[in-house]
């Protein structure tokens, strides 16, 4: 088997279950060559993925006014290191991370839904995120992940 480079996107690096478990799997999975893409900056993962010779590459989508130039931006990125999959972590990074993909004709694009049930705390603009992804869920990825199990209505 070849092995392959697999680019990991991910809505950002400071502390969580989603950001650990990614770690975890770029430091222990040593076959293929894995590249990190952070959509919202630095975080506490970032010294860890560098000081183990990972490639980690930020974008500031959080700030609205670089939403736009940060996707183009993303987008020409997916197409420079040119990586045979993408895999995206959480919502955010699911639907533009997997329309990025998708727009710089990457052919295997997997999500990651790290969730079952739809807090009622998000913001409104992370559920509309979750609804358009739904939606989207159709055309994008070619496999989704889940780590999670529920019978209840989302």
């Amino acid at each position: 088997m070849k092995s392959k480079l697999i680019c990991h996107v991910i809505t950002g690096l400071d502390a969580g279950g989603a950001e650990a478990t990614l770690v975890k799997l770029v430091l222990k999975e040593t076959f293929h060559k894995h590249v990190i893409i952070s959509l919202n900056g630095e975080g506490k993962y970032t010294d860890i993925l560098k000081k183990n010779n990972l490639e980690v590459f930020h974008f500031k989508f959080k700030k609205i006014f670089l939403f736009i130039p940060e996707f183009i931006r993303l987008i020409f990125l997916f197409k420079k290191i040119n990586p045979e999959i993408v895999q995206t972590w959480m919502y955010h990074s699911d639907l533009f991370g997997g329309l990025a993909a998708k727009l710089a004709f990457i052919k295997i694009i997997i999500w990651n839904i790290r969730a079952s049930k739809l807090p009622v705390d998000y913001k409104i603009s992370t559920k509309l995120v979750i609804k358009f992804g739904a939606y989207l869920s159709w055309i994008i990825p070619n496999k989704i992940i889940t780590c999670s199990k529920t019978n209840l209505p989302i």
